[in-house]
C-alpha cells in the first residue's frame, strides 16, 4: 500500500468577541502616535484597532502623520497567520485619475517555501515560552527581509532590503499568545500623485493565498503537486468527510478588501 502524506492548516480558530464590535473597513482618519516605532509590537497603538475585517481575518488600523502612512495588522487566527506567513500581505494604491495605471504595491512578508517552518514552526505549540519565542522572531526576521514593491516611479528595484534607504519599513512579531503583529511605514511622497484632492487615498489589502505551485504531498517518498490525479483523488475523498478540503482550499485562495481612506490633518 502506497504511503500518502498530505499537510493541510489547521482549523479555524474562534475570533475575539471585540471583532463582532468593530466596523469591516476603518471609517475614521487618524493621526499616527507621536511615539510611533515600526516594531511589529503595536503599543502604541495600545493593541487598539479600528477595524477588523472578516473576510481576510484582520485587525487593522490605518494613520498618517505629516510624512508618512502607517499600517498596523494583528492576526489571532492560527490557520490565518499560516496563510499570511507563506503568502505574505499586499497593500496597494490606486490611481483615482488613471484607472489603466499600474497601483503601487508593498508585499511583505517573503518568505520563501524551505523557511516556511522555521517562520511558523511553534504557531501550533499549546505553550511557548519566553526563549522559544525569542528564537521564533529572530527566525521570523532571518527569513523576512526583503519588501516586493511595484508601481512607484522612485524605485526601480521590483524587491528592496526590509533595511533600505528609501525609508519604507516594515516589521513583524508574534507574541506569547501567538498573536501575529505586523506594522509598515511608507513616506507619504511616494503616494503623492495618488491622493486625490480631498486628501484621500483608495486602498486595497490583500491576504495573497499560498501560490499553488508550493503547495504539494508526498506519495512514496516524493513530492508531487496537488493537481496530481492521486492527490486529487484524495482530497475529492476528504471533502466527503468534512473540513479537510476546504481548509487546503483557503489556504491557496486570496482575499481582499478595498476602502478609501482620508489622511487626517494636524
Amino acid at each position: 500500500m502506497r504511503y500518502l502524506k498530505l499537510i493541510f492548516l489547521p482549523l479555524l480558530c474562534p475570533i475575539l468577541a471585540n471583532a463582532q464590535k468593530l466596523p469591516s473597513v476603518q471609517k475614521e482618519s487618524l493621526r499616527a502616535p507621536a511615539n510611533i516605532k515600526i516594531d511589529g509590537k503595536a503599543d502604541e497603538w495600545d493593541s487598539q484597532f479600528k477595524a477588523y475585517n472578516h473576510a481576510t481575518e484582520l485587525f487593522y488600523t490605518i494613520a498618517n502623520d505629516d510624512d508618512d502612512l502607517y499600517l498596523a495588522i494583528r492576526v489571532t487566527n492560527s490557520r490565518a497567520i499560516d496563510k499570511i506567513i507563506n503568502g505574505g500581505i499586499t497593500f496597494s494604491f490606486k490611481d483615482p485619475l488613471n484607472k489603466k495605471a499600474t497601483p503601487l504595491t508593498i508585499t511583505y512578508p517573503l518568505i520563501l517555501k524551505p523557511d516556511w517552518n522555521k517562520a511558523t514552526g511553534a504557531l501550533y505549540r499549546k505553550t511557548i515560552s519566553t526563549d522559544t519565542l525569542r528564537t521564533w522572531n529572530d527566525n521570523l526576521e532571518r527569513v523576512s527581509k526583503e519588501i516586493r514593491i511595484q508601481g512607484c516611479s522612485a524605485i526601480s528595484d521590483s524587491s528592496i532590503s526590509l533595511y533600505n534607504e528609501y525609508g519604507i519599513k516594515a516589521k513583524q512579531q508574534f507574541d506569547v499568545n501567538k498573536t501575529w503583529t505586523y506594522e509598515l511605514a511608507i513616506p507619504l511622497k511616494y503616494l503623492s500623485h495618488l491622493i486625490n484632492n480631498d486628501g484621500e487615498l483608495k486602498y486595497n489589502i490583500k491576504v495573497n493565498g499560498i501560490a499553488k505551485k508550493d503547495q504539494g504531498a508526498m506519495v512514496d517518498g516524493k513530492q508531487v503537486s496537488v493537481d496530481d490525479p492521486r492527490i486529487q483523488e484524495m482530497m475529492a475523498r476528504f471533502a466527503a468527510e468534512g473540513h479537510v478540503f476546504q481548509s487546503y482550499n483557503y489556504s491557496v485562495s486570496p482575499t481582499d478588501f478595498s476602502a478609501i481612506y482620508k489622511l487626517a490633518k494636524p
